[in-house]
């Protein structure tokens, strides 16, 4: 690793965060079939903190089903011409509220596309959750397709964190620094 990680957040702090998404959604939830969809790539720590976390609170299997789906890299996607969507879900969700999960959302685009993918299912609700916010929301630019966006921290839109799932970016790094249990900034 050519580039020094900095702590920027302390496991206790993301396992707050996570814990305060949980309750949310716990109580939003209560008694429906939520599908709890989670993007691949680098939503896996998330995805399973958060799930076990809302069943405690429920102290039932809130999230009954729990699947992935996998969006490719939308820029060469859109490059190729190809479509984004990799890994599709293995069930119906017609008729059921569904919470994407996402771990960072910086320009939202990934979000939108797997939104617009399954409206198509016939959802009653698609809300999303991500734990990073990068970046101000701005409305008029980034238009998400979800009902509600929830999300426990956010940091600046240039700056590059690894942790929790994240690696870094660099494609002679990848793979680095996705198992620290906290969440760190990229020095440079």
């Amino acid at each position: 690793m050519s580039d020094k990680p900095h702590t920027l957040f302390h496991e206790e702090r993301v396992q707050d965060a996570v814990s305060g998404l949980a309750a949310l959604i716990a109580e939003r939830y209560q008694g429906q079939e939520l599908c709890v969809i989670g993007l691949l790539g680098s939503s896996g720590p998330f995805l399973a903190d958060l799930t076990r976390a809302v069943e405690r609170l429920n102290k039932q299997n809130l999230p009954e089903r729990c699947v992935q789906m996998f969006i490719g890299d939308l820029a060469l996607d859109k490059e190729q011409g190809s479509q984004p969507v990799r890994r599709d879900i293995n069930v119906d969700i017609k008729g059921k509220p569904v919470l994407i999960v996402d771990t960072v959302l910086t320009t939202g685009r990934t979000v939108t596309e797997a939104a617009r993918f399954l409206w198509q299912r016939e959802p009653t609700i698609i809300e999303a959750v991500v734990l990073i916010k990068r970046g101000k929301v701005q409305r008029s630019k980034r238009k998400l397709p979800v009902s509600r966006l929830y999300f426990a921290l956010e940091v600046q839109k240039d700056v590059e964190v690894v942790g929790y799932g994240l690696d870094y970016q660099r494609e002679s790094e990848k793979g680095l620094g996705r198992s620290l249990p906290w969440i760190a900034q990229v020095l440079k």
